[in-house]
């Protein structure tokens, strides 16, 4: 960071802000975290590093939506998106499909959260990571829909268009075998972590068990901040 700043390379001294952010927010200290990541999108924004601006927003959506605040995610990721449009980056539309799925979850739609995720899980070009997220994003709508049905004794059509997603405990094993393909360490261990939530609470039956919706899980506990951006 030191040399960056001596240097005047502005597009350095960003990129270490953002990893300093990871790590405080890695920390539990996300307010630190939104310091840097926000210092960051404003030099990417101002250098025209569009790529790198659409992370920095990811990584403040996501602060938004861990502290519920969704109003203050919406633009964000409206303008992430945007940026992805114009790049082109399966990376970044994913990473922003999911964080969209998450804010629609927390508004209770759940119906546009799962398709949503499902867009995302059947993007086959986009790392793992984010389809692994997508995945479990799935389950999670699966494990709603299936405690709406035994509430009211109906059953949730699908919208239409959408072919219905496996059943969770098969989808539970294609996210597991997503997660071995993911590389980067701290993205593995959110990824597994996310997992450890739902991962052998399906039974015989495909039913998935008693783990939190995706969108409640954001600041409960270790980070899985590596899994979203």
């Amino acid at each position: 960071m030191e040399a960056a700043t001596q240097a005047h390379d502005a597009f350095s001294r960003a990129t270490c802000l953002v990893f300093c952010g990871d790590a405080e927010e890695s920390g539990g200290r996300p307010e630190r975290a939104r310091e840097q990541w926000g210092e960051a999108a404003e030099v990417f924004r101002t250098i025209g590093a569009r790529g790198r601006l659409g992370f920095a927003l990811v990584r403040l959506a996501y602060l938004d939506l861990g502290e519920g605040r969704p109003d203050a995610a919406e633009p964000r990721l409206a303008e992430a998106a945007s940026l992805a449009d114009g790049l082109t980056s399966a990376d970044l539309t994913a990473a922003v499909g999911n964080l969209r799925a998450l804010l629609a979850a927390h508004r209770g739609l759940l119906a546009e959260a799962g398709e949503v995720f499902a867009q995302v899980w059947a993007m086959h070009e986009a790392p793992p990571t984010r389809r692994a997220v997508a995945g479990l994003g799935l389950v999670a709508e699966a494990r709603s829909s299936a405690g709406q049905e035994a509430a009211t004794g109906e059953s949730a059509d699908e919208p239409p268009g959408r072919t219905a997603p496996p059943r969770p405990a098969e989808l539970l094993r294609q996210v597991t075998a997503v997660h071995g393909r993911v590389l980067e360490p701290l993205a593995h261990r959110a990824v597994g972590r996310l997992l450890a939530d739902w991962g052998g609470r399906c039974g015989e039956e495909g039913r998935p068990g008693d783990g939190p919706l995706l969108h409640e899980r954001l600041f409960r506990g270790p980070s899985v901040r590596a899994a979203f951006s």
